[in-house]
């Protein structure tokens, strides 16, 4: 029997383009108040030049963003196409991957909503930066933690999603 396997680097590489959707979530939430509301003008000119992009892109397209994500995570969780039905030669582990990103957007977009709306004299303070800031960069911390791990094909481990995402591809083996 003849093996289907993806090559390694398309393997690594798939499971890596899955995290930029938690990165480009944690930028609309929390990239404003971390790179705008500081007197530093690199960061503003950071974020102006760079990441303003990206925030406008995902603003105008939300719905279509949304659909992706939901589209991505039912391929990969069934392991086929969703209302084709045909099988597709992922392995365990790019599905594994695509979907722990998938549920790390999704707690991401429960905590981001909840920052907005929180009162503004939380998030106006002292203590709102220090949210905003202590979500930014763990959850950029995350990504690089499981990039680092994606790229030596180990799987990372997030305490709760991990299972999560064992459990949905498992389940999507055994349909």
């Amino acid at each position: 029997m003849e093996s289907r396997r993806l090559p390694v680097i398309l393997e690594r590489g798939g499971s890596l383009l899955a995290y930029i959707l938690p990165l480009v979530e944690a930028i609309y939430f929390f990239g404003a108040r971390i790179f705008l509301y500081p007197n530093d003008t690199n960061l503003k000119i950071f974020f102006l030049k760079y990441l303003q992009g990206v925030v406008l892109f995902y603003q105008s397209n939300m719905y279509l963003c949304f659909g992706l994500t939901i589209t991505i995570f039912m391929i990969c969780t069934n392991n086929s196409i969703p209302i084709i039905g045909t099988k597709l030669p992922l392995t365990r582990f790019i599905r594994m991957n695509v979907v722990q990103a998938v549920l790390v957007q999704v707690f991401i977009t429960c905590i981001g909503q909840v920052f907005l709306i929180s009162p503004n004299f939380i998030k106006n303070s002292v203590l709102g930066t220090f949210i905003a800031n202590g979500c930014f960069f763990a959850i950029v911390g995350l990504v690089f933690y499981s990039a680092f791990l994606i790229a030596l094909g180990r799987y990372p481990r997030i305490p709760i999603i991990t299972e999560s995402a064992r459990l949905q591809t498992w389940a999507g083996e055994n349909r």
